[in-house]
Order: structure tokens, then C-alpha cells, then sequence
């Protein structure tokens, strides 16, 4: 599905225009959902400390392919970068449609477990980054800082 058609996709309206439930992703925007990550933001996370192995690229991909936004779901469910436990997770994704984060304890509990530390490290911090410099908010990629 087109990120950019899912809030439109999700807000039915009644006849007179009405909604008929709020988003159940406000405030965050299409691009806080779904964002677009460049090698700069992947790097600077962590993801050249990662070994290249088929099983994590696979999991990657599958965050991807997903039609919910795992990665704003899996940053959620984090904080500075380590997973929550199952029961903060479970307040933090209250405010969410219930397939979303039954879609995103699943992705949880597929990370390969050898690098599960690693990789739930650098979702975050690469989500984060990339929501800072779109918001022309980040350091400057030369480590010097926007003053």
C-alpha cells in the first residue's frame, strides 16, 4: 500500500463528513510512519557494527515489506534504544489499532535473537535520526553542530 494513501485509507467519514474515529496515528505524520532512512542515518545508527548475514538482512527487509509501519512501531516500543518489557510495550502500542501491534510483537519476536540487542538499537536510533533531520533538527554530518 502507498504510505501517502494510508490516512486517507484509514479516516472513513459519514455522509455529512464527519469522522467517523480519529487517526490512530495522530500527531505523528506519513513520514514519522514511514521514514526515509539513507545510509547516513542506517550508519551512523549502528548498522556497519552489525555483521552482514542473511537471516538479519531478511528481517530487515521483512520491516519493510510490512504493511504497518514497523520501524516507527518498533522505535515506539523502545527507549534509548532497548526494547521496553511486554508490559510497556503493551501501553505504549494501547493508542494504536490492535493488528499494528500484534504485527509488531510479531516482528519482535522474529529479530535474530544472536543480534536482537543490536538491531532494535539501531531501528531506533535510526528512526530517530532520520525524524530529527527532517525536522531540521540533527547534528551536521560532519560532527559539527547547526548553530
Amino acid at each position: 500500500m502507498n504510505p501517502k494513501l494510508f490516512f486517507a485509507f484509514k479516516q472513513r467519514r459519514t455522509l455529512n463528513g464527519a469522522l467517523v474515529h480519529d487517526n490512530p496515528f495522530a500527531p505523528w505524520t506519513v513520514e514519522d510512519l514511514y521514514p526515509g532512512f539513507d545510509d547516513w542515518d542506517m550508519n551512523l545508527a549502528g548498522y556497519r557494527e552489525i555483521p552482514w548475514e542473511e537471516e538479519i538482512e531478511e528481517w530487515l527487509l521483512s520491516l519493510d515489506g510490512s504493511y504497518w509501519p514497523l520501524q516507527f512501531l518498533i522505535e515506539q516500543c523502545c527507549h534509548d534504544g532497548e526494547l521496553l518489557d511486554l508490559a510497556l510495550r503493551e501501553t505504549r502500542m494501547s493508542q494504536f489499532p490492535i493488528e499494528a501491534a500484534m504485527a509488531c510483537e510479531e516482528a519482535i519476536s522474529r529479530v535474530p535473537l544472536d543480534y536482537s540487542d543490536e538491531l532494535f538499537f539501531m531501528i531506533y536510533w535510526s528512526v530517530r535520526i532520520e525524524r530529527a533531520r527532517r525536522r531540521g533538527h540533527p547534528g551536521k554530518p560532519d560532527g559539527q553542530a547547526d548553530g
